[in-house]
């Protein structure tokens, strides 16, 4: 199947592998570390395994560890939109802000998303407190191997995964932090022409062939409606809709094409 061409370059590869060896680690908490260079070579070259199926496999299985395991809600289209541009950098602290309200760091500061600047001047000026947090945050890092020099990930300043290792860096008084940094290169800041996981359209198309089979036309017509407004925005989505997502069922196969106009 043709691809859009986006979906293999090497940054957004590179993000999602470097997620994914950090999530193994939390995981895996038990093993000895010197297991984990092995783990992240074969990590590394999933993109290129001859036992996946590629784009596909690699960004399914990426959507699956993420959503699976930590519910990040989004993870997946803004690594992989093509109107997201990624860079990997140092960024001041000034420029962050805390993608949620991080229990036991920014709950001390205020509620909601909070700039990290502001924690930072928090626990500047309330010494004990930042003690008790830096206390805090390094037993909860001797619990799995080390994984706190990984980069952040980050969209328009907020912190889309990482703010443990932001909220790290804070306490032990860095100004800066590495990351991996997407830019919209639209004036749109909404992701366009991600992956859609193939997994999101077969579970829809379950409330489809609900339809069908109770003979409910207003919530075929409706759950149709929900389709396309999902594949309107991601041409692998339509590939893999078409290739893979529907039954090959008759006569439900076609009445479905029909209905989204392919």
């Amino acid at each position: 199947m043709n691809y859009p061409k986006h979906l293999e370059e090497k940054i957004r590869e590179e993000i999602a592998t470097t997620y994914v060896k950090h999530e193994i680690r939390k995981l895996f908490w038990q093993l000895p570390e010197n297991y984990f260079p092995l783990i992240d070579n074969n990590i590394d070259c999933w993109m290129q395994s001859p036992e996946l199926a590629i784009p596909r496999d690699f960004w399914n299985g990426i959507h699956g560890i993420a959503m699976g395991f930590k519910l990040k809600i989004g993870f997946i289209y803004l690594i992989t939109a093509e109107n997201v541009k990624w860079e990997r950098k140092m960024v001041s602290i000034d420029d962050l802000i805390f993608g949620v309200s991080f229990e036991k760091t920014t709950t001390d500061v205020g509620e909601g998303k909070l700039r990290a600047r502001e924690v930072f001047d928090y626990y500047q000026k309330n010494k004990e407190a930042k003690e008790e947090r830096k206390l805090f945050i390094k037993e909860l890092r001797t619990r799995t191997c080390d994984r706190d020099g990984d980069p952040i990930m980050v969209t328009n300043g907020s912190v889309n995964d990482g703010n443990g290792r932001l909220a790290d860096a804070i306490v032990n008084d860095k100004t800066e932090i590495l990351a991996y940094v997407g830019t919209f290169t639209t004036e749109e800041k909404v992701p366009k022409n991600y992956w859609l996981p193939t997994s999101v359209i077969i579970d829809h198309l379950f409330f489809v062939y609900e339809a069908i089979r109770n003979n409910n036309e207003k919530m075929f017509d409706q759950q149709i409606e929900v389709l396309k407004y999902m594949l309107k925005d991601s041409e692998s989505g339509m590939e893999e809709f078409k290739e893979r997502a529907v039954i090959s069922r008759q006569p439900d196969r076609d009445k479905i094409f029909k209905a989204i106009g392919v």
